[in-house]
């Protein structure tokens, strides 16, 4: 199955050769889920920082957002996004 997908991938030499590990593909798929998730990480982290930059909300408090936001990044980016109307 995997060296199907691993030719179908542009490792034709691999699967020709029969040389691929037989846990690459389990690893390859591994790997492009943990980048995805860092990816997904970074924008949505990226997104609140700016959103938290450019609200009217003071020095500390902003710091305290941005502390937040990048420890708990998808928590931090919820609570930014919930916050009442009346908070800025």
């Amino acid at each position: 199955m995997f060296t199907v997908l691993n030719a179908e991938a542009g490792l034709s030499e691999c699967v020709r050769y029969d040389v691929c590990d037989p846990d690459f593909g389990p690893w390859m798929a591994v790997w492009i889920a943990g980048l995805v998730l860092a990816m997904l990480w970074l924008a949505v982290t990226f997104a609140a920082t700016v959103d938290i930059l450019t609200a009217p909300i003071g020095a500390r408090r902003t710091l305290l957002w941005l502390v937040l936001v990048w420890i708990l990044p998808l928590v931090g980016a919820v609570a930014w996004s919930r916050r009442p109307a009346g908070d800025i």
